[in-house]
């Protein structure tokens, strides 16, 4: 579906995206850690929101969250 496809995109070394708003695009924490995955070697975009992700079954809760904090903790793309 679609985190799928931005997630490819995000993965892609020729990426050039900066930014992404995902905001009320009822990602799931499947979405979310889907989304981490693509990012995990990412060193374009420097900000993505998923602000207003909630659909009354298809939260992003904390273990959507946690997905990303491997990424976010990695100083290693930082110059």
């Amino acid at each position: 579906g679609g985190p799928g496809l931005i997630a490819k995109s995000l993965a892609n070394h020729e990426c050039r995206l900066e930014e992404l708003n995902l905001n009320r695009c009822n990602i799931g924490n499947e979405g979310a850690a889907t989304l981490a995955d693509g990012l995990r070697n990412n060193r374009r975009l420097t900000r993505m929101s998923l602000a207003n992700n909630s659909l009354a079954n298809n939260n992003i809760t904390k273990e959507g969250w946690n997905a990303f904090s491997s990424i976010l903790c990695d100083t290693s793309s930082i110059n």
